[in-house]
C-alpha cells in the first residue's frame, strides 16, 4: 500500500515538475518575442511545408507548313543546282556518283507537268560535269547559272526567246569561266533539247 502510494507521489510530482518546465519554457519564448518586437523583429512564425511546383509545359513549336509556295520551290533548286556546281574542282574528273546526284537534282528542279528524259538530262549533267572541270567560276556565276537552267527546266508556257536568252546566257557564263567554246556550245545544245522536250510534250522521247 505505501508502495502504490508512493508511486503515485512520484508521478506527481514529475507531472508538476514537467508542466512547470513548460510554463517556464512558454514564458520565456513570450519574453524573447516581446524583446523582438520593441526592437522591430517579426517573430518567428512556424514554417509551412514547401510544395514543388510542376514544371510548366513548353510551348509548342509552330506548326510546319505542308506545302512550300513555288518560289520557295525555285528557291530551294537554284540552291540546289548551285551547290552541285561548286562541288566540281577545276581539273579535277568527276565521277558517276556526281553525274547520277546532278542528273536527279535536274529532274526535280523540273516542276512542270512535263518533265525531260532522263537520258537528256543524264546527257546534260555529263556535258556540264565536263565543262565545270575546266570553268573557274565565281560564287555569283555559280548562282546565275543555277537560277538560269532552273528557269530553262520550267520554261513549259514561255517565250522560246526568253528561254533562248537563259541558254545564251549559261554558255556565256561557261566560256568567260575558261570552259572551251566547243565543250560550253554542246552543254548549250543539251539545254536546248530539254526545252524542246518541256515545250513540245509531243515530240519524240
Amino acid at each position: 500500500m505505501k508502495a502504490i502510494l508512493y508511486i503515485l507521489l512520484l508521478a506527481i510530482g514529475t507531472s508538476q515538475a514537467l508542466g512547470q518546465a513548460h510554463i517556464i519554457k512558454q514564458r520565456a519564448r513570450e519574453l524573447s518575442d516581446q524583446n523582438n518586437a520593441r526592437q522591430g523583429i517579426t517573430p518567428n512564425a512556424p514554417t509551412a511545408p514547401t510544395r514543388a511546383t510542376p514544371p510548366s509545359p513548353q510551348p509548342a513549336a509552330p506548326p510546319q507548313p505542308m506545302f512550300a509556295s513555288p518560289e520557295q520551290l525555285r528557291q530551294h533548286d537554284i540552291s540546289t543546282l548551285k551547290a552541285e556546281v561548286a562541288r566540281v574542282e577545276p581539273g579535277v574528273a568527276i565521277d558517276q556518283t556526281w553525274t547520277g546526284q546532278l542528273t536527279k537534282n535536274l529532274t526535280t528542279a523540273a516542276r512542270g507537268t512535263v518533265k525531260p528524259s532522263a537520258k537528256t538530262t543524264s546527257q546534260l549533267a555529263g556535258n556540264l560535269g565536263a565543262a565545270l572541270g575546266q570553268a573557274r567560276l565565281t560564287a555569283a556565276n555559280q548562282a546565275q547559272m543555277a537560277e538560269d537552267m532552273v528557269a530553262i527546266l520550267n520554261c513549259g508556257g514561255v517565250a522560246a526567246d526568253q528561254t533562248q536568252s537563259r541558254i545564251t546566257s549559261v554558255q556565256a557564263t561557261l566560256q568567260r569561266g575558261g570552259v572551251e567554246r566547243k565543250l560550253a556550245v554542246a552543254v548549250a545544245n543539251d539545254l536546248k533539247a530539254v526545252a524542246a522536250e518541256i515545250q513540245q510534250p509531243g515530240a519524240k522521247r
